[in-house]
């Protein structure tokens, strides 16, 4: 189910979202103390699936997407873990989507700036619980600069195939008013490597987490898989 401003849309909106979080400098001083600078790139598209009236077959078709690319420098210090990052992020039209929807003239796109971002984590018993802030290097006339987030993750220890895991995160900008974007998710981590399989019933709540459309609201239900293969 998926609902934007309230109103639901005929059809289906399947996200892909692919990417890489590789160190290229790490140091470790003592057990429980360590630093790392991290490359971070990430695309993130979104398909729509819906039904053409006039052509009478299902279209399949790209929306959006949404590409990142970030520095991060984390430091961690026992349970205490800090991330300092600077990204760009870009969004982009589909060309399918521009022609469906008759767009002929430019539109103003705010998703297209760069960020500095500060986040605090850390881990208690079986729950790690973050937050930061975060301020855009762009002029306030072309993005207003403040954004927050919190959130915490849960995963139940076993020695089993499968365990349970689970969380919530939030997101706030005054790009959208301080509206929060509430993401929560429940589910299945399958393996024992860090190489795992996670499969997840997810909702979000709030602004539109992707394209230049970020001042619509959305409203869905799903179901997420997750793997990191590398």
């Amino acid at each position: 189910m998926y609902l934007i401003n309230s109103e639901r849309y005929v059809g289906s909106i399947v996200p892909f979202a692919f990417g890489f979080n590789k160190p290229f400098y790490r140091r470790t001083t003592a057990p429980g103390r360590s630093e790392e600078i991290v490359l971070d790139l990430a695309s993130f598209t979104q398909f729509e699936v819906y039904f053409d009236q006039v052509a009478r077959y299902q279209r399949r078709q790209i929306m959006n997407t949404d590409y990142k690319v970030s520095i991060q420098y984390n430091l961690r210090r026992g349970d205490n873990n800090y991330r300092f990052r600077v990204y760009h992020l870009s969004s982009h039209l589909g060309d399918d989507y521009i022609y469906r929807n008759r767009i002929t003239a430019p539109s103003t796109n705010s998703v297209n700036y760069e960020q500095l971002d500060a986040l605090y984590s850390r881990t208690i018993r079986d729950w790690r619980l973050y937050g930061g802030i975060g301020i855009t290097l762009r002029k306030p006339e072309e993005r207003k600069p403040l954004s927050a987030q919190f959130g915490a993750f849960y995963k139940k220890p076993s020695q089993q195939a499968a365990r349970l895991v689970g969380g919530v995160d939030v997101k706030f900008f005054q790009e959208t008013e301080f509206r929060p974007g509430i993401h929560a998710g429940v589910g299945v981590e399958v393996g024992r490597t860090a190489n795992n399989l996670t499969f997840l019933a997810e909702t979000y709540s709030g602004f539109r987490p992707y394209s230049q459309y970020e001042n619509q609201t959305v409203f869905w239900l799903g179901v997420g898989v997750y793997l990191n293969p590398f």
